[in-house]
């Protein structure tokens, strides 16, 4: 993005510009469930 005057922004470019930049295939959902406990604060 780029501003003039950091209120109003325009998208300059994308991060990715091919498919083959980023394979999902072997990636799956976890449904917002994270395999591990959030820290303990004592």
């Amino acid at each position: 993005y780029h501003s003039r005057d950091l209120v109003n922004w325009r998208q300059i470019g994308h991060a990715l510009t091919r498919k083959s930049q980023l394979n999902l295939d072997q990636v799956y959902a976890s449904g917002g469930v994270s395999p591990h406990p959030p820290p303990s604060r004592r």
